[in-house]
């Protein structure tokens, strides 16, 4: 195991003293493999469903934290909003259309 191994078994371990929001940001800062990451384009290619879940999760599982982003009339970013208006890892990703999206 290297120096930057231990390292990112630390921060692993520390996931369960923070709570799973800390999972996304783990994953982001030290780009290790810790959370699953899902997105939905449109036809312009454009990120409209963003989800993230433990490795290894199965889509029809209720372990997803799920994002939609929308777009002014330009096609440019205007916000993100949450399934349910919640950022809780608790919907199903198959089930992202169903979803009603709000801050």
């Amino acid at each position: 195991m290297t120096e930057g191994d231990t390292r990112v078994e630390k921060e692993n371990k520390k996931l369960g003293e923070f709570g799973e929001h800390t999972l996304v940001n783990v994953r982001t800062i030290f780009n290790v493999n810790v959370a699953e990451e899902r997105v939905e384009t449109n036809a312009s290619g454009r990120i409209i469903y963003q989800g993230w879940a433990v490795v290894g999760s199965s889509e029809a599982e209720s372990v997803w934290l799920i994002s939609q982003l929308n777009y002014d009339g330009n096609g440019f970013f205007k916000e993100r909003v949450w399934a349910e208006g919640e950022d809780t890892f608790d919907k199903i990703w198959d089930d992202r259309a169903t979803y009603n999206y709000s801050y």
